[in-house]
């Protein structure tokens, strides 16, 4: 991010914080543990980062194991999805956990008649706040599983992204 994000501020890390991580604002948050907790811990700290005044109405969500390899300014970040939701779905076992993850996901999209695209890539996302309360926070987030963070908020916002293979 140092070398290659242009265009941003500050950084705000929610939840655990490594002890070399230096010029951040930090912010903790209690984690469940636990692969099938992931993506409701996930959720949880978006909540904290849309409720924080001093998080920016638009702010790129990222993820400690994206990476950039290029020059890139903040704002113009774009938004990248993998193909359908169902196609990542097929590649993972029967015991696999995330495959709750993508079923719950797929079938509250096809519910609300949303596409059915996956934006949970390994690439970060431009996210806004209020948009966000309003599409992913409304659906029922004690489902067994999680839904996919990135994959509900695109759909339901109608962000149109690029194909980007993970």
């Amino acid at each position: 991010m140092q070398k290659y994000l242009s265009g941003s501020a500050r950084i705000f890390i929610i939840g655990g914080k490594p002890k070399w991580i230096g010029n951040v604002i930090h912010i903790n948050t209690n984690e469940v543990l636990g692969d099938r907790f992931r993506d409701m811990n996930l959720y949880r700290k978006m909540l904290v980062a849309c409720r924080d005044q001093d998080i920016s109405p638009d702010f790129l969500y990222w993820h400690d194991d994206h990476f950039l390899l290029s020059g890139v300014k903040a704002a113009k970040f774009p938004y990248h999805h993998k193909g359908r939701l169902e196609d990542s779905m097929k590649v993972r076992t029967m015991r696999d956990p995330y495959r709750d993850v993508l079923s719950n996901t797929i079938k509250t999209l096809l519910q609300k008649r949303a596409p059915v695209l996956d934006f949970d890539t390994h690439c970060p996302m431009v996210m806004n706040k209020e948009m966000f309360l309003l599409t992913v926070a409304t659906v029922d987030w004690k489902r067994p599983g999680g839904y996919g963070v990135k994959s509900l908020y695109g759909n339901l916002a109608g962000v149109e992204g690029e194909y980007y293979p993970d």
